[in-house]
């Protein structure tokens, strides 16, 4: 611990400096948010559920307006798609926001609000989306190792595998017929997501009383 006074190093336990006698104040660390269990059901039930059928209604009534634009049946199906996949996505949102909650002991690389602020950013969002999702697994497997938890860690690869797919599925969207793929593997790689990151939750908040 360093003197705020003279600047000279001290030992950790210690309460006054060696050189100058000052009192030594230990800084204060961040509290870890309380975080209560989730639902795994829920959230994974929600994102599989409504981003399967979301995702089927939007592709299947693109393909047909495209095909016959004048068809304006097909409208309400893309509408309701549209709906059903921004439920998922703000479950998902909700979901993300607790699991960087659990990993607040002043070593994350991000807040929880900053995690889910920063991919509502246009362009940005494309390079943040590894830090919010792939970086989670990563924050979450050191801070397992680093309290010394007995919890499985999370598949860094997997998380991994969904930005790639998100990124991908972007970029694809103006290639023919490759539009059509990479959503489907995006949500399949999504759901697998959700359901690992809600099981993870699950198993820190039984350690409340980490030492922050």
């Amino acid at each position: 611990m360093y003197c705020p006074r003279c600047g000279i190093a001290n030992d950790d336990s210690s309460r006054t400096c060696a050189s100058c006698g000052s009192t030594l104040v230990r800084p204060e660390r961040p509290k870890r948010p309380q975080v209560k269990p989730v639902s795994v059901g829920f959230y994974f039930g929600s994102v599989a559920s409504a981003g399967s059928i979301g995702a089927a209604l939007v592709m299947l009534s693109a393909w047909q307006l495209r095909e016959n634009p004048l068809r304006l049946g097909y409208l309400f199906p893309l509408l309701f798609g549209e709906v059903a996949l921004c439920y998922a996505a703000v479950v998902w949102l909700v979901l993300w926001h607790k699991a960087w909650q659990t990993v607040q002991d002043g070593m994350a690389r991000t807040s929880a609000a900053r995690a889910i602020g920063f991919m509502f950013i246009p362009v940005f969002n494309l390079y943040w989306v590894f830090n919010a999702v792939w970086g989670f697994a990563r924050d979450y497997n050191a801070f397992v190792k680093r309290h010394k938890l007995p919890v499985d860690p999370l598949p860094e690869w997997l998380f991994m595998a969904y930005c790639l797919c998100a990124v991908a599925g972007v970029v694809m969207a103006f290639v023919p017929y490759a539009r059509f793929l990479f959503p489907l593997l995006a949500w399949a790689v999504w759901a697998a997501v959700t359901f690992r990151a809600a099981r993870g939750i699950n198993r820190l908040t039984r350690y409340p009383t980490v030492q922050v």
